[in-house]
């Protein structure tokens, strides 16, 4: 794997490419602290792409974002799926390039999600009922998230449950970014 989270003191940026995995919320957290160590009244900009992945350490990593007193914006590029996107929710200004996609899916629809939960033979119907639980929790919070800000609740609520891709223009529309930025802004890594 190469590395998937890039931090740069000097220009002030973090770049989460690829996927989510357990480490990321470590290195991101880390990547914060040494910004806010050598700066704590400059912006950091956080730049976003990727198909997403653990969606656990995706909603702990919104939430760090959240927490911290400095001022993170984020800047979707090329896609952003699944916990990526949700993570670019959490920037206090939120941006995307000309030709971002954002793509949505609820969890219980990967792969990983309910098929898991129905292939398994060995779990008896409790362990069932508790991955099913989890899946839906899940879902219920990417929609608290992308449903927040006075989005139009139902067609968050559609864009998931339909698996659907959208244009950075669309997704300015829907208010899930503040602004359209040229691909040149974003720095060579």
């Amino acid at each position: 794997m190469e590395r998937h989270v890039i931090c740069n003191i000097e220009k002030r940026f973090i770049f989460l490419r690829e996927g989510i995995f357990p480490i990321t919320q470590t290195l991101i957290t880390n990547a914060i602290k040494r910004l806010q160590d050598a700066d704590p009244n400059k912006k950091i900009n956080f730049y976003i792409t990727g198909v997403g992945g653990d969606s656990h350490v995706s909603f702990r990593i919104y939430q760090a974002m959240r927490r911290t007193s400095m001022v993170v914006n984020t800047i979707c590029v090329d896609f952003v799926k699944s916990g990526s996107l949700l993570i670019s929710q959490a920037g206090k200004k939120r941006f995307a390039t000309e030709e971002t996609k954002f793509i949505f899916h609820m969890a219980r629809d990967t792969e990983d999600g309910i098929m898991e939960v129905l292939k398994n033979e060995d779990l008896n119907g409790e362990k069932h009922l508790k991955m099913a639980k989890n899946l839906f929790l899940l879902d219920a919070m990417q929609l608290l998230i992308l449903g927040e800000k006075g989005r139009p609740f139902s067609e968050i609520k559609n864009l998931l449950s339909t698996n659907a891709e959208i244009s950075a223009e669309k997704a300015l529309q829907l208010n899930l970014i503040d602004g359209i930025l040229p691909k040149s802004k974003i720095p060579k890594i």
